[in-house]
């Protein structure tokens, strides 16, 4: 059966426009009417019904859809695999990671693991956390590191390492060890608090930040931006440590330590759910090397 065939009775499908579909595929509308067709004629049925410009799946294409959806992934699958096969490797992991991992325990993990299993391909899919479990449950990927537990009772979990929070404000201007101690009240009534840049500790957080303190707050999705908007002087945050690391060391942001609050402990998680065979070595390589 013609591949391309099949790919023009599905963007057809899509479309329900066989003039749409001639100029997504770069055709003519008399090469996409010729396909489809071959292709009616190769199944034995008739795949479209016409009304005016537009066509519309029969029940006999509805049913073959579903099939000709299956055979293209199929053949996607064994092309990739034998590009895989062609560039030097025996198999390929996918994984996803939170940002924050991505920027500070993966690259460690990854050159290790690259330089020990070079025939391994590894493709890196970079989403936030919340979305990670779902894209395991819906094997999109293979493995994933986040900054949040697993909900489902399926997924396998292991702790990989885990961070203080601490508080973190504009830097001030002055030298680490001559300047004033900083006022955290003052901060607190001047800047608004950057929140729910982390998945887990932010409700409890402002549940006792609350108690004490009425303050603005402001949400902001993600620790990079939320980093630069402290730089910036927009606001203050409580952010995990290894993730201020470098800023602290260049002197562009501040921690604050004297303050009345308990800070939790975050955590770095190894996500997975039914692992492949690459899936499984990659789990065992990691938590040898990080615990």
């Amino acid at each position: 059966m013609n591949i391309k065939w099949l790919k023009t009775f599905i963007l057809a499908a899509q479309h329900e426009n066989f003039r749409i579909t001639a100029e997504k595929l770069f055709l003519t509308q008399p090469t996409v009417t010729f396909q489809i067709k071959q292709l009616e004629n190769e199944v034995g049925a008739q795949l479209f019904r016409r009304e005016g410009r537009n066509v519309f799946l029969t029940l006999e294409g509805e049913h073959f859809l579903k099939h000709a959806l299956a055979l293209t992934e199929q053949y996607e699958t064994a092309v990739q695999a034998m590009h895989t096969l062609q560039k030097g490797y025996h198999s390929t992991l996918t994984l996803a990671t939170s940002p924050l991992v991505a920027t500070t325990h993966l690259t460690f993990i990854l050159r290790r693991f690259m330089h020990d299993y070079p025939h391994i391909e590894v493709i890196v899919k970079v989403m936030e956390s919340s979305q990670i479990e779902e894209a395991l449950l819906q094997n999109t990927i293979d493995i994933g590191f986040s900054r949040q537990g697993a909900f489902h009772r399926f997924t396998e979990q292991y702790i990989l390492s885990e961070d203080p929070v601490v508080m973190i404000v504009p830097h001030d201007g002055y030298d680490w060890e001559s300047g004033p101690l900083i006022n955290y009240e003052a901060i607190f009534e001047s800047l608004p608090l950057i929140t729910h840049n982390h998945p887990e500790y932010w409700d409890a957080l402002l549940s006792d930040i609350y108690a004490r303190y009425s303050l603005k707050t402001m949400v902001v999705s993600q620790v990079s931006t939320t980093k630069h908007f402290i730089e910036e002087g927009l606001g203050f945050s409580f952010l995990p440590h290894i993730a201020v690391r470098r800023e602290l060391a260049e002197g562009r942001l501040l921690l604050v330590d004297h303050h009345p609050f308990k800070l939790p402990k975050t955590r770095t998680y190894l996500l997975t759910h039914h692992p492949t065979a690459s899936a499984r070595l990659f789990a065992d390589f990691t938590t040898a090397l990080m615990t």
